[in-house]
């Protein structure tokens, strides 16, 4: 990743702007007195891999600590992990769809599961990525483990894009 090499997640080795088909863009587009105005330019390298996962995680840890006020506790694998790094981010617009999928792909399960009662206090839910051979074809799955039971047992399979 970038800080370990030494300067900032994202930004150029040198901090400054760099002439180039992005400055020239700009300068084609916005008139001389918009450009004016702004205090600077900024252009970022897209996100390395361990950088989006390191979102995942945040997102993840957020969410969990939410499921921790209703006494729930979810694991997550790390394929599931990998499979949302790599379907929540893209190179135009980074990990900002990142948001969006853990919404419809876990949030939005677990939302219905919890408000129809699927989910007793105190379970464990796991989450994990199907087994299909097809990579185009894995999902994410879900299982829970009750309090009573120490065998998971299917949830529910997040819905397929």
């Amino acid at each position: 990743s970038g800080e370990a090499q030494g300067m900032p997640v994202g930004l150029l080795p040198d901090g400054r702007a760099r002439k180039s088909r992005r400055n020239r863009a700009i300068d084609t587009f916005f008139s001389p007195e918009f450009r004016n105005r702004l205090d600077g330019i900024i252009h970022f390298h897209e996100l390395q891999e361990k950088a989006i996962l390191d979102i995942v995680e945040k997102l993840l840890a957020d969410l969990e600590a939410k499921l921790a006020k209703k006494n729930l506790e979810l694991e997550t694998a790390p394929a599931a992990k990998r499979w949302l790094a790599e379907n929540g981010h893209s190179p135009e617009m980074g990990a900002r769809p990142l948001a969006r999928v853990i919404d419809t792909k876990i949030k939005a399960p677990l939302s219905r599961a919890i408000l129809f009662g699927n989910l007793d206090r105190g379970t464990k839910i796991h989450i994990d990525l199907s087994k299909s051979k097809s990579k185009e074809k894995r999902e994410l799955v879900f299982r829970h483990q009750s309090r009573q039971s120490r065998r998971y047992r299917s949830l529910l399979k997040a819905q397929s894009t």
